[in-house]
């Protein structure tokens, strides 16, 4: 049984000019081309633990785990133990023109193969320089009419220069870096920035001597996604702790990335670090690919299976990381489960589910750094109902199809 998930819609591009006056002088709004090979390859890697192949803006093509499932333990001597854990952060400082937002004057039509900017406008405050403020995101809205849940991603640009300045791409950079370290052991010590949206505008926007341009990425998704999936895309591409709901109902926080801590101490324990992990292990019914008997209809505002089997009644085999296919529209990115009846009598499985976890830790003899440990359902899908009749296997394929 394969599922697919609606794709994710594609974004929206917001982009607004202002004279020196503050006065609004042109606003452009257009469908996104949609995102580069990295960002289906990140996000396939934190929900698999697979390694994946990233390409930087300098041609560099990396291959490389971006997630860490083991924990260290070292009980000697007082030494350096670090931990660091940064996935899709879009989150720039004012003036860092390496990631976030970013803006330039080339015009080459996009391809899903882009990992840069074909002329980037530097940052800076002379002729041909913008410059770069904080990028900004919001907080996710839930469109419960449309069944869509949404969040922004924006930045302003300055001209303080003499000259007016024409803009014709933009673009979304992030920065993936984990860094674990506990005495003489260091498995994970990576820092990337690289393309996941590029984007050329349907018209050249000018940006007046003194005047000002604000860009916004509203990213969106839709059924059989829940909120809690924009969600956690919110927390770690904001670095912004962020609410949602477990599956029992009650409140968690989405971490907003783990930011770089070093102790220097004795008896330490260091990892995980799993920002949005489905690869559950076998007899794990808590996250990863699921199934219920439940009918009622789908919502955005959903956040549990409306009637769960449990491993007593399906065994559940652990998940399988499955694959990136590239096709002619879309990226699909598989996550497979195997499940076994041994409840003794026919099961009716008419709901399926993705739950996800977020893992990070980080302990010493004298204090607790990070103890991050949520699991939440981002996916569910009612489907045409399936009897699994005693000892028949179900298998069940989720494909996450990211659109070109």
């Amino acid at each position: 049984m394969e599922i697919e998930a609606i794709k994710l819609l594609k974004p929206e591009i917001i982009v607004k000019v202002y004279d020196k006056n503050g006065k609004l002088v042109k606003e452009v709004k257009q469908e996104a081309k949609c995102f580069v090979r990295n960002f289906p390859e990140t996000l396939y890697g934190m929900l698999s633990r697979e390694a994946i192949n990233i390409r930087t803006p300098d041609g560099t093509m990396h291959n490389l785990p971006i997630t860490y499932p083991h924990q260290l333990y070292k009980d000697a001597a007082s030494e350096t133990h670090c931990f660091e854990s940064r996935h899709l952060d879009s989150k720039a400082d004012a003036d860092d023109d390496s990631y976030g937002i970013l803006v330039g004057t080339g015009t080459t039509t996009p391809t899903n193969e882009d990992y840069t900017l074909e002329s980037k406008i530097p940052q800076g405050t002379g002729d041909n320089q913008l410059d770069h403020e904080p990028v900004e995101v919001s907080d996710v809205t839930e469109d419960t009419v449309n069944n869509i849940a949404y969040f922004d991603i924006s930045r302003v640009f300055y001209n303080l220069g003499s000259i007016d300045l024409n803009v014709n791409e933009v673009a979304l950079y992030v920065r993936t870096r984990v860094y674990i370290k506990n005495y003489l052991d260091t498995p994970m010590d990576f820092d990337h920035k690289y393309l996941i949206i590029r984007d050329v505008l349907a018209s050249t926007v000018t940006v007046p001597a003194g005047g000002t341009l604000t860009v916004t990425y509203r990213l969106k998704a839709g059924l059989p996604f829940v909120s809690n999936f924009m969600k956690w895309l919110r927390a770690l591409m904001g670095s912004i702790n962020t609410g949602a709901t477990a599956q029992d109902g009650s409140s968690i926080t989405i971490r907003g990335n783990a930011p770089l801590v070093c102790r220097d101490v004795s008896r330490r324990y260091t990892g995980p670090a799993l920002p949005m992990d489905a690869k559950a292990g076998e007899g794990d019914d808590s996250y990863g690919v699921l199934v219920g008997s439940g009918s009622d209809a789908e919502a955005i505002t959903g956040y549990a299976l409306a009637s769960k089997i449990g491993e007593a009644d399906m065994h559940h085999y652990a998940v399988e990381g499955g694959e990136i296919e590239s096709l002619t529209d879309k990226w699909s990115l598989r996550i497979i489960r195997d499940f076994v009846n041994v409840s003794g009598v026919d099961k009716t499985v008419a709901e399926l589910g993705l739950a996800t976890w977020q893992r990070y830790y980080m302990k010493d003899y004298t204090a607790v750094t990070y103890d991050v440990n949520n699991k939440a359902l981002v996916f569910r899908r009612v489907i045409s109902p399936v009897t699994v009749t005693p000892s028949q296997v179900l298998r069940v394929t989720i494909i996450i199809s990211i659109p070109k």
